[in-house]
């Protein structure tokens, strides 16, 4: 007998429709697709915290895919989205009533500035419903739309509405997972950069304490504070005045204006409001993320510098998997830089100095004496040029990821909760791999950042693996390990030691294309400088 292609579910909002459908490696699933679970940010709504969205009584129609909330779409090179983007995606084998998948829940990355969590494009679930499992991912608002800060109180524009929104999200699951035969005791949160950064900061802030049990920050955490945690600047003021704005520059003329702005000016203006200092010589990537809010509300998310609310974290005790790759910096190949600006600029050796992390002056004597070391160690005598970037990448890699991931996990260390902390080092390269390729960085040693993700995920630019191919067995192979940790509560791998001690090396597993096995953190060497400059300027390394 053959099942209805369409399937209705209820949720507390309302009901939805799913419909059947078949992996491109044969397995079929139940697809729901742009289920709303916040109300449109339209008008007064843009820029604060998120709001449930009303009920509906006709079936919704949840068989397609729901454009993002608005970004710049990097590889289209133009502005896409709709304001109503707070949508959420569920993938499901069939809809049990008893005997519970556990749930396994995806943020998607972008550095808080751009992305979505689009099936059609870049997060096919197919591999990971090979295995017994619900998988559920969002959409969460970005840039200036999801991250703009206002100091007035009386505004209610403190910041973070993009986390915030996660954080609805994440509820949704937990009240209505089960209708889609997912177990809400049993739900694994995981993400890649900004999402690996988001589901650190779910970890340490109360908001989100008992919405998940297990979680995967990858290529990401709130300590890469270059871009998953910003500096409290007049970004909002920038981007009306971009948008035609002439008002006083006081808060609420500013939000008044921003709130009836077109949202692709506002986008487009985002783009555009980092000066040259803070591009290349702060290395700030991106306007807009993640920010201490200036005010205690109901909603708050962020009280208080990452690092603090780190020592306090609710989730001590439930285990917990970090990561990165072996080359992050090549990410930097993705920003544009057509001038050249960025590495011309590190001629001066002050300009390595993380002046954003250390809060220090570009006059302060301590700068040019940080910025030497950092330069010799990267680039011993030789001067830095565009003809060799390798270098650079290894100091972006350290200084945007690598030192931010150690801390975190030294900080969960710290703590002294019963959760397990494994770090792993992702270096597979192969077919896979398409996006080094559109960085042109092929020649170049190292995975890319978020070069893990095509091993999860299936995309527009993959074809179907052969069973027998090097790139099938290490898409096996990084399942296996998260969807193990996200059933049974542990990776399935025997060797893989959990990391105990505040003492350098870290621990990690080395995932080659060929194996896997334990290994001393090879950045360890370089991250001890970045501990020993760290420390001799005060600054708290965890």
């Amino acid at each position: 007998m053959s099942l209805e292609k369409f399937v209705t579910v209820n949720t507390q909002h309302g009901p939805v429709k799913g419909d059947r459908r078949t992996t491109i490696l044969g397995m079929d699933y139940i697809n729901f697709q742009g289920i709303p679970y916040m109300k449109a940010p339209i008008g007064k709504l843009r820029f604060r915290a998120p709001v449930e969205p009303e009920k509906w009584t006709e079936t919704f129609d949840a068989t397609r895919d729901c454009p993002p909330f608005p970004i710049y779409d990097m590889m289209a090179q133009k502005i896409v989205g709709i304001e109503d983007g707070g949508r959420i995606n569920v993938f499901t084998k069939e809809l049990r009533s008893t005997n519970l998948y556990p749930v396994l829940v995806y943020i998607h990355g972008g550095g808080f500035q751009t992305g979505s969590s689009s099936p059609s494009l870049y997060f096919q679930p197919d591999y990971l419903l090979q295995k017994e499992l619900v998988i559920v991912s969002f959409n969460y608002r970005v840039g200036a739309i999801g991250f703009l800060s206002l100091d007035d109180p009386s505004l209610d524009v403190p910041g973070n509405a993009g986390l915030k929104d996660q954080r609805m999200a994440l509820k949704w699951i937990k009240e209505n997972i089960k209708n889609f035969g997912g177990d809400p005791d049993s739900i694994t949160l995981f993400g890649t950069s900004a999402g690996g950064a988001s589901v650190h900061y779910h970890l340490i802030s109360e908001k989100s304490k008992g919405l998940f049990h297990r979680a995967i920050a990858m290529s990401g955490t709130s300590l890469n504070l270059n871009w998953a945690h910003h500096p409290r600047r007049n970004y909002a003021e920038r981007i009306a005045r971009l948008c035609g704005y002439e008002g006083d520059g006081s808060d609420k003329s500013v939000l008044e204006f921003l709130e009836n702005a077109d949202f692709e000016k506002i986008v487009e203006a985002s783009e555009n409001i980092l000066t040259d200092e803070e591009k290349f010589q702060e290395h700030v990537v991106f306007a807009n993320g993640p920010v201490v809010e200036p005010y205690i509300t109901d909603h708050t998310f962020i009280h208080k510098s990452p690092i603090l609310m780190a020592r306090e974290a609710w989730s001590k005790d439930i285990d917990v998997i970090f990561g990165g790759t072996t080359n992050e910096g090549l990410l930097m190949a993705f920003i544009p830089d057509p001038e050249k600006k960025r590495i011309s600029i590190m001629e001066d050796s002050t300009n390595f100095t993380p002046f954003v992390d250390l809060n220090l002056d570009k006059n302060d004597p301590k700068a040019k004496e940080i910025g030497k070391t950092l330069k010799e160690l990267y680039y011993g005598a030789t001067t830095p040029t565009d003809s060799y970037m390798l270098p650079y990448y290894y100091y972006q890699g350290d200084l945007q990821f690598w030192h931010g991931i150690q801390r975190a996990i030294l900080s969960r260390i710290k703590t002294g909760g019963k959760g397990k902390t494994f770090t792993y080092y992702f270096d597979i390269l192969t077919e896979q791999n398409k996006f080094k390729k559109m960085l042109n960085c092929e020649h170049l040693p190292g995975v890319e950042h978020g070069g893990c993700i095509a091993y999860i995920f299936a995309n527009f630019m993959t074809k179907p693996p052969a069973i027998d191919s090097i790139e099938f067995k290490n898409i096996i192979k990084v399942v296996g390990i998260i969807s193990n940790f996200a059933i049974y509560g542990h990776t399935g791998v025997d060797e893989w030691e959990e990391n105990k001690s505040l003492e350098l090396p870290l621990r990690c597993l080395h995932l080659t294309k060929d194996g896997m096995q334990m290994i001393d953190l090879p950045e360890t060497a370089r991250l001890k400088i970045w501990d020993k400059i760290y420390k001799n300027v005060g600054a708290i390394i965890y």
